[in-house]
């Protein structure tokens, strides 16, 4: 005995749900991903903003050795922490902005390509699949 049959628009509904999900289930990791590198407290992106433009007006001068607190109040704090100068820091800091700028592009690619999958998706194991076929890099 067989039942009456799933009307194809609940079908086309449960697959557009499930993509829906696995999509925010893939935003999620590649959130949780980014947070492996970066610290995730409210506040913490204006100051990583406030670094990268001290940062970049430090290299637009020329990266100068002899860089002060007075123009670069952010690096001078942590030059005075670490008992290092003031361009140390700033060195440090292009270095880490390189690192993070390789994997975070990484994490994106993955993020994007996992969605796409998750779209084209024609079936729930399909979706199910290409949710499980993310492969975030990890420190």
């Amino acid at each position: 005995m067989t039942g009456q049959p799933i009307p194809p628009e609940e079908i086309a509904a449960a697959l557009t749900a499930a993509r829906n999900a696995a999509v925010a289930a893939n935003n999620s990791a590649a959130g949780r991903a980014r947070e492996a590198y970066l610290t995730a407290v409210p506040g913490q992106a204006t100051t990583y903003a406030a670094k990268q433009a001290e940062m970049q007006r430090w290299i637009a001068a020329g990266r100068p050795v002899d860089a002060t607190a007075a123009a670069y109040p952010w690096a001078g704090d942590r030059a005075d922490l670490r008992a290092v100068t003031v361009a140390a820091v700033l060195a440090e800091w292009e270095a880490v902005t390189e690192a993070w700028e390789t994997v975070g592009r990484q994490i994106e690619r993955e993020r994007e390509r996992v969605n796409g999958v998750i779209t084209a998706a024609g079936s729930l194991d399909a979706v199910q699949a290409a949710r499980d076929s993310a492969a975030y890099p990890s420190p």
